[in-house]
């Protein structure tokens, strides 16, 4: 495992690192990105509802919701990004399949 693994205690960490930094950035979104995103927020919400009542974890389907999170932000920086393979069969909490 040594030859292939790099292991670093507290004592031997970077501690030269610049200090964190958060930007927030609002955007405009055009009214089909807006319906967009809205439709994709909407299927990250229902899985998360899914999968907290499937298992009662929302972790349960974690890649699931990271690559829901990451559609949103390329939603925003400019929808061209995504790649829609949306969800199969994501159900909002009235049982409407949502597309």
């Amino acid at each position: 495992m040594e030859a292939i693994a790099l292991r670093r205690t507290k004592d031997m960490a970077l501690v030269c690192l610049p200090p964190k930094t958060v930007e927030i950035c609002y955007v405009e979104l055009s009214v089909e990105e807006r319906q967009l995103y809205d439709r994709e927020k909407e299927k990250t919400k229902a899985l998360l509802r899914r999968s907290y009542i499937r298992v009662n974890s929302p972790l349960s389907e974690y890649s699931e919701v990271l690559n829901s999170i990451l559609i949103l932000r390329q939603i925003c920086a400019d929808s061209k990004l995504c790649k829609f393979q949306s969800h199969s069969s994501i159900t909002d909490s009235e049982g409407k399949i949502l597309s």
